[in-house]
């Protein structure tokens, strides 16, 4: 019966491949925070607004918040990516 190997136990040309994956999908997921809140603005902001009552209705401190964090993990993002490709 074979030992399942654990992250410690891995040879070494087989870990090299572990952090390539684990920055694309770092990627993935800053790009995907960025579209998810610029979509969180148009759907709470924009579209359901005329739908809600006014009770339900989103504030303008939420509207604001959402503004800021959207350029904010656009940053993040160019960040990281300028960070694991040596640039920074």
């Amino acid at each position: 019966m074979a030992q399942e190997q654990s992250w410690g136990t891995l040879p070494p040309h087989r870990k090299a491949r572990f952090p390539i994956f684990f920055g694309m999908a770092a990627v993935i997921v800053f790009f995907g925070t960025v579209l998810f809140s610029i979509a969180l603005i148009f759907l709470n902001h924009i579209f359901l607004p005329c739908y809600l009552p006014y009770e339900a209705r989103p504030g303008r401190i939420s509207l604001v918040f959402l503004v800021l964090s959207c350029p904010a993990y656009g940053f993040l993002t160019v960040a990281y990516i300028l960070t694991r490709v040596g640039i920074i």
